[in-house]
Order: C-alpha cells, then sequence, then structure tokens
C-alpha cells in the first residue's frame, strides 16, 4: 500500500503544481483584460472629449482588481493541501490518505476564503495595475471634466445628431 500511497501522492501533487500554473496564467489574463479595456476607454475618452469614459475604465478596473483577489484566493486554497503531501514525504510516517484535492481546498477556502480576497487585494502584484489605471482614471476625469464640460455635452448632441441623420438615411433607403 505504501509505494501505490507514494505514486498517487506523487501524480497528485504534480497534478496540483500544474493546476496553480494554471491560475497564474489566467490572472496574467485578467490583468490583460484590464489593461486593455482601460486603455481602449482612456482612448475613447481623449478621442472623443467625453471624460465620463475616464470613470468607467476606473472603476471596471476595480472589477478586474477584485476579480483577480478572488481568482488568487481559489488558487491559494490549495496550498494547505500542497503542504500536507511535502510534509508526508519529509515525514513518511505522518498520516494522509492520497486523492483528497477537493475535500482539502474546500476545507482550506470556507476557513479562509473572504478574509484570504480582502488580504490579496493588497498584494502588490495583485493590485498592480489594476489600482494605478483607478487612480489615473480618476484623476483625468477630474482634471479634464473640469476645464471643458461643454465639450462634453457638445459631443454627445453631436452624437445624437449623426445617430438622427443616419437614421433618417436608412429609412430613405429602405422605402
Amino acid at each position: 500500500m505504501d509505494e501505490k500511497k507514494h505514486a498517487l501522492l506523487s501524480s497528485e501533487y504534480l497534478h496540483l503544481q500544474s493546476t496553480l500554473e494554471g491560475f497564474d496564467g489566467k490572472a496574467l489574463t485578467i490583468k490583460t483584460w484590464s489593461v486593455t479595456f482601460s486603455f481602449t476607454a482612456f482612448g475613447i475618452a481623449f478621442t472623443n472629449q467625453v471624460y465620463s469614459i475616464f470613470l468607467i475604465a476606473a472603476f471596471a478596473s476595480l472589477i478586474f482588481w477584485f476579480l483577480e483577489a478572488s481568482w488568487k484566493s481559489f488558487q491559494s486554497a490549495y496550498f494547505d493541501r500542497i503542504q500536507e503531501i511535502e510534509a508526508y514525504f519529509r515525514d513518511q510516517t505522518l498520516p494522509i490518505s492520497p486523492l483528497q484535492i477537493t475535500k482539502s481546498w474546500y476545507t482550506s477556502f470556507r476557513k479562509n476564503g473572504q478574509k484570504n480576497v480582502l488580504k490579496t487585494l493588497f498584494w502588490y502584484h495583485i493590485y498592480l495595475p489594476h489600482a494605478l489605471i483607478f487612480i489615473t482614471g480618476i484623476i483625468l476625469f477630474l482634471f479634464l471634466s473640469r476645464e471643458s464640460p461643454k465639450k462634453t455635452i457638445q459631443s454627445n448632441q453631436t452624437k445624437i445628431l449623426i445617430y438622427s441623420n443616419l437614421h433618417d438615411k436608412n429609412q430613405e433607403l429602405s422605402k
């Protein structure tokens, strides 16, 4: 049984390591989404001089920040099981059952889940770049909207006028 248990725990350990690496890849994807969406929104705000879009980008970065912290807390719930398996391989007399990933994850997440999300929000590798985007969006909105509030209103009126003209042309073509 010890040979079989050893092999199962080795396999479980390697699977957990692979799972952790997958979580890191998804975290980079979340960062990419945040940066792409926010900088696209910044570009639209500058181009159209609709500065309220900076607020949309800023608050979207908060959502991505929270999503990444949640994702990291899901990943962290695997660490207890990894530590149990590593302890077993250091001292093979410890009692441990193989193939207990789900039970261990659930127990760990229930114990630390909410607290862990709040704690991970402030890890520098989690809050970057989201916090910088949030701060930049707020600052740009405050400074640029103060300079030209009429441009925002004029820009919206222009869009409505363009849309109205396009709508009229579409109706003429459909006749």
